[in-house]
């Protein structure tokens, strides 16, 4: 599996997935974290404890961020990528400088120079991407038109990742078909709250019904959430054609 690994300070490709420095701040963005809570393992100082919804509040601030900053290529990764694997954009930058993570995470951190670390894979990162870019533009549940047909996938996994890679795929594809209206709510919810475990709780039908015979998943509110996210963003975004060209 090719991962994402970023710094603050420079940007290069890893192993395992995205690596990303976070630290936040006080703002008047309701979505930021609302305190100087710091998240890692790496410190020049010691760092406060950061329970777990603070740094998923913190991460889809991020994916806010880059959403909102480089929609375009939000979408071109989405579109060149799969649970496992993506396709490396074209020119010298790495994936990470090419989504702008660099940008957003500097935002977060708000000017600090902390040094702090935490690990996300390239799974993670499409569930928040995916997430971010269903919502935009979408105030509110809007039906699929009937007959509507989810595009055929393009898959960039290889080896015996490849099938593990497609079984996610049908899943989330199969979840956001059986139950869209409880997907879009729990997407909806904010991180880490009551309202998302019910909302994830209400998906559990749907998660049942869409799981194959030997497929073994986890399943957490953010793992759902996460397949939720994908496969609405397929459903619903994937088949219009993108507004550029090309590699934007």
């Amino acid at each position: 599996m090719k991962g994402i690994c970023v710094q603050l300070a420079a940007l290069s490709l890893g192993a395992g997935g995205l690596l990303a420095a976070g630290a936040a701040l006080a703002h008047d963005d309701p979505n930021r974290p609302d305190d100087g809570s710091q998240v890692g393992t790496r410190f020049k100082q010691k760092p406060k404890v950061t329970d777990e919804a603070r740094q998923r509040l913190q991460t889809n601030y991020i994916a806010l961020c880059v959403q909102k900053s480089v929609p375009d290529r939000v979408d071109w990764f989405l579109r060149h990528s799969d649970d496992k694997e993506y396709v490396k954009p074209d020119g010298s930058h790495s994936i990470g400088t090419y989504l702008v993570i660099d940008q957003c995470l500097g935002d977060t951190m708000n000017g600090m120079t902390l040094e702090s670390t935490f690990f996300m894979s390239t799974s993670s990162i499409r569930g928040l991407l995916s997430e971010q870019a269903y919502l935009a533009g979408r105030p509110a549940y809007l039906a699929a038109p009937e007959g509507a047909v989810i595009p055929a996938r393009t898959f960039v996994a290889t080896g015996d990742e490849l099938p593990v890679a497609r079984g996610l795929a049908q899943f989330e594809d199969c979840v956001a078909t059986t139950d869209p209206a409880n997907a879009d709510a729990l997407l909806r919810t904010k991180p880490g709250t009551a309202e998302e475990n019910a909302a994830a709780r209400a998906l559990v039908p749907a998660l049942g019904a869409c799981l194959a015979k030997g497929q073994t998943l986890s399943f957490t509110a953010q793992s759902i959430r996460s397949f939720a996210a994908e496969g609405m963003w397929q459903r619903f975004v994937a088949p219009a054609a993108p507004s550029y060209t090309g590699q934007p």
